[in-house]
């Protein structure tokens, strides 16, 4: 008869090969390493992600800040060609007053400085040249004239030549002389004020 024992025996436990152990080994580490190298690169992506984002942030900034400044810049352009304008025009102001002057003053220090024995007979002036002719009754009229014109401080030292001097029909001497016109500086100032 057949004897079927229903109880299982207690098998002893195969013993795997080392090979099948190994190969095991090898693809957990293998997972391992993939799940590793997923997790890097995952981290590695969510840094350089994060500095990307600040990174726009901050030019999102520094051009919102860029254009506020252009504005402002183009106001301080403003203001700056303003600024010019009123130095030209202030300047061109004094340069009128002082040109309004400088003819008042230069007639009034040639009259007083004018021998009684001597006038006029014509007075030119382009920039600061002056140009007078004129007749006197003596040469010592003239040379009393150009002393004058010497020691004044309306005209610039050493500046006075005479041109011509000449006796003429009637016992006249004509005369022409140029100097250099200048209004001292405390003149200048007291007509500024003015």
């Amino acid at each position: 008869m057949i004897k079927i024992n229903l109880l299982r025996e207690e098998l002893e436990p195969q013993k795997k090969p080392a090979v099948e152990v190994s190969q095991q080994r090898r693809n957990l580490l293998f997972v391992l390493l993939v799940v590793g190298a997923v997790a890097f690169l995952g981290y590695r992506w969510f840094t350089l992600n994060s500095r990307l984002n600040e990174m726009n942030r901050r030019i999102n900034l520094a051009q919102r800040e860029k254009a506020n400044l252009a504005t402002i810049i183009e106001e301080v352009h403003r203001y700056d060609q303003r600024r010019k304008e009123l130095e030209r025009k202030l300047n061109l102001i004094l340069q009128l007053q002082k040109n309004r002057t400088g003819p008042v003053e230069l007639l009034k220090e040639v009259a007083y400085l004018l021998p009684p024995q001597l006038w006029f007979t014509s007075l030119i002036q382009r920039g600061n040249a002056v140009t007078i002719e004129g007749d006197a009754i003596s040469y010592n009229a003239i040379a009393d004239f150009l002393k004058n014109l010497d020691s004044s401080p309306y005209v610039a030292k050493g500046s006075v030549d005479l041109l011509e001097a000449v006796e003429a029909a009637g016992g006249i001497k004509r005369f022409s002389l140029t100097f250099v016109f200048t209004i001292p500086k405390s003149s200048q100032a007291s007509s500024v004020a003015e």
